[in-house]
């Protein structure tokens, strides 16, 4: 039979307190200059290497980006990443535990447009080749640093209406510390690196996660190497963030007295971010992971077992590989190129193991469009 939900008009009008059941009627993402519109808060950008000291100009962007990631495709390099708390120089690697510090001699800039790459580099963040930079809005300015935890903040960016916060916080080596996150609600995806230590090669990025451990936070995963969900009660306290702050436990990797803390912090925005986990099916018609809206990125990482963490997007639509996070390899082709991402999530269309193997793997993606006005996708061949 045929139903008309209000694809096209009624005979009679709907009745008194309904509306049509049509994408037109579902809620909006934001409003203002920024309706709909995701790529105000979080873009993703192309660009190619100069080889040289030539400053690298990077526009296009909607917003001043305040968390720069970069990683060459075309080569093996590190991932690289600034934000507006550590400074244009100061750069982490998400493949390392090594400490903050400068990468070759390049200096990484934002602007109200995108970013700018200067200095005589040729380290693997201006070399000559292919590059791919992730870039997301964490505010027009310095926040006032949330005092609703016992550690305070020494700089804080957030975003709430993205759901993004950076925080900067100095380490107190005690069980059940507490640092407020800025964002008014509780977050599904908080990232952790001690910047400044140098001991045992530094410390790793320990990733907290909605999905991890079904949400009970006694888990962490590092987001440095492929080893999988381990149970320390040193990272999160076994204590679920709060609409207000972040617990910690006494480890030195999230809280070691005296060291500079780098926090980042997400909370899922209906329209724009989500953060949750699936379970593969070990098929070629692959899992269907449902976002509310087409995905700009994804990442995803399993769960029950040592496994790469991988990263697409669709400003790589040619040859849309896979990156991996946790090593300085190139993209993945082949199998790896095997996702469809469509109006309201993605799918996976192979029995890759560390897409879709028959166990629980978590993700993290951002919108390109919400899916009220969604209507493309794109598909693997």
């Amino acid at each position: 039979f045929n139903v008309n939900t209000g694809q096209r008009a009624f005979k009679n009008s709907a009745p008194a307190d309904h509306i049509c059941l049509c994408t037109q009627n579902l809620p909006d993402t934001f409003s203002g200059d920024e309706l709909n519109n995701p790529s105000k808060y979080f873009d993703v950008k192309k660009y190619d290497g100069t080889g040289n000291s030539t400053t690298n100009t990077i526009t296009g962007v909607g917003f001043q980006p305040d968390l720069i990631w970069c990683k060459k495709r075309s080569a093996s390099s590190n991932h690289v990443l600034y934000d507006a708390i550590r400074g244009t120089s100061n750069a982490l690697r998400s493949n390392q535990k090594s400490a903050e510090s400068a990468f070759g001699n390049a200096v990484v800039t934002p602007t109200s447009t995108g970013f700018t790459i200067t200095g005589s580099d040729t380290n693997g963040l201006n070399d000559s080749g292919t590059y791919i930079s992730w870039l997301w809005d964490a505010g027009t300015a310095a926040a006032t640093a949330s005092t609703d935890g016992n550690i305070t903040p020494s700089a804080q960016w957030v975003n709430a209406t993205a759901g993004f916060s950076i925080s900067k916080f100095t380490g107190n080596d005690t069980s059940g510390a507490t640092v407020g996150h800025g964002l008014g609600a509780k977050p599904e995806l908080i990232i952790i690196k001690n910047a400044t230590q140098t001991y045992d090669g530094g410390a790793p990025w320990i990733v907290g996660h909605e999905g991890i451990a079904s949400g009970a936070w006694t888990h962490y995963i590092p987001l440095n190497d492929s080893a999988g969900e381990t149970d320390n009660a040193g990272m999160f306290n076994d204590t679920a963030p709060s609409n207000t702050v972040v617990t910690l436990g006494g480890s030195w990797y999230v809280n070691e007295s005296s060291e500079s803390m780098i926090m980042y912090a997400w909370t899922s925005i209906p329209g724009y971010s989500s953060f949750g986990k699936y379970t593969g099916n070990n098929n070629s018609d692959g899992t269907f992971i449902h976002c509310g809206f087409s995905p700009r990125y994804i990442m995803v990482r399993s769960l029950t077992n040592a496994r790469n963490w991988l990263i697409w997007d669709t400003a790589r639509t040619s040859g849309n590989g896979a990156l991996r996070p946790d090593v300085d390899n190139n993209e993945l082709t082949g199998t790896y190129e095997l996702i469809d991402i469509v109006s309201n999530g993605f799918k996976m269309r192979t029995n890759t193991t560390n897409m879709n193997a028959a166990e629980d793997h978590m993700y993290a993606a951002f919108a390109e469009y919400p899916f009220k006005v969604s209507r493309a996708h794109f598909t693997t061949t």
